[in-house]
């Protein structure tokens, strides 16, 4: 079977991601769609700046937060994620640990104590869950930056006028920023138009179109309160399946199990699968899966609902080469690039490329 991108993060956050707008019910999954934002900065009122998220809904819903400026890219369902002591540039950057200890501190994340089959354990990480899923963890941040939040925003156009951004929008006028962050996955910053397609040099462009991602597919079976999965694992790892490379019993795995809350099964496909069928009728992939999934546990229940989602940008297999962690378009007025296609795809690479975006960032203001 091909390299699976590390997929011992499956079970954690891919980055990810991600997201903008998730279900109150714990034990349903989150989908991502595009979102934007836009802060005035506390050291400089008159500065506006625009955090355009992500292009595609069906790509991840890359993030990037105040005050703290982070930026969490890839957001995927699976509410769990990886800190990994070795990761990142401990000196450069601050510890990544601080942000993992008042997540847990507001009980937004939880150690994750739920069986894992299969799961390839680091030495030296921990590993850890978000109860309310991953947009919990979003939200707690957005929440703390009191930024205006537009989602479903499919951003097209970036060019200058009059010394500063205009953001053009499908579906909505232009607006302007002083400062734009871009962290949606390194291919979309590429099919952006306006003056940004003149803006990247050549050099930069180089660099930018070497970032490699895999591709997946994603299933979400969704119970009725009171459904019974009757399997001894919370989650699991498949080796043995072209199609099928992990298995969650969702609420199993967030230690939500109630009788008031019907239960989800989680479904990621292997690398190969995504690629082979990446531009494949939905329908005919989700009959595929559903297939593989009935001979690997064949007595999970009929579902009420069903949700096929298709990641192009999955995890990053190829980070941009030669960039300390973000690249900078261009200077007066700042545009600047960043998230986990310019480190790694899980939550310090995140953080790791956050930290580095927020001193260039206030280098600036």
């Amino acid at each position: 079977m091909e390299d699976e991108a590390d997929d011992s993060d499956l079970c954690g956050l891919q980055g990810n991601t991600q997201r903008g707008d998730a279900s109150p019910n714990p034990a349903t999954m989150e989908w991502c769609n595009g979102a934007m934002w836009q802060t005035n900065n506390p050291a400089n009122p008159g500065v506006t700046t625009g955090y355009q998220v992500s292009q595609h809904g069906t790509s991840g819903s890359p993030c990037g937060l105040r005050p703290r400026w982070v930026s969490f890219s890839h957001w995927h369902d699976l509410s769990s994620m990886t800190n990994d002591g070795e990761a990142g540039d401990k000196e450069k950057h601050k510890d990544p640990t601080s942000f993992y200890e008042e997540l847990l501190s507001h009980s937004i994340l939880k150690p994750l104590t739920a069986p894992i089959e299969g799961m390839v354990v680091k030495e030296g990480s921990c590993n850890y869950m978000a109860p309310q899923g991953i947009s919990s963890v979003v939200k707690y941040y957005l929440n703390k930056s009191g930024a205006d939040v537009f989602y479903e925003q499919h951003v097209t156009c970036i060019s200058l006028r009059d010394g500063k951004w205009e953001v053009s929008r499908k579906m909505a006028p232009p607006e302007q920023f002083d400062i734009v962050i871009l962290t949606m996955p390194v291919p979309q910053i590429l099919q952006l138009q306006g003056d940004i397609v003149n803006i990247i040099n050549e050099s930069q462009k180089q660099q930018l179109e070497s970032a490699r991602y895999s591709s997946r597919y994603a299933l979400g079976l969704f119970y009725e309160a009171g459904t019974r999965i009757d399997v001894p694992w919370a989650a699991q790892y498949i080796t043995d399946n072209p199609c099928i490379r992990f298995i969650s019993i969702d609420n199993k795995k967030r230690n939500i199990e109630s009788p008031k809350i019907g239960p989800s099964v989680v479904v990621h496909t292997t690398v190969m699968f995504g690629s082979e069928y990446l531009d494949s009728d939905p329908g005919e992939v989700q009959q595929l899966i559903l297939g593989h999934l009935e001979r690997i546990v064949p007595s999970l229940p009929k579902p009420a609902s069903i949700k096929c989602q298709k990641w192009r940008y999955s995890q990053v297999t190829k980070a941009v080469p030669n960039c300390p962690e973000h690249m900078i378009l261009h200077t007066q007025p700042l545009l600047i690039c960043g998230g986990d296609g310019f480190t790694h795809s899980n939550f310090d690479g995140c953080i790791d490329s956050a930290m580095s975006l927020a001193e260039a960032v206030k280098s600036h203001l």
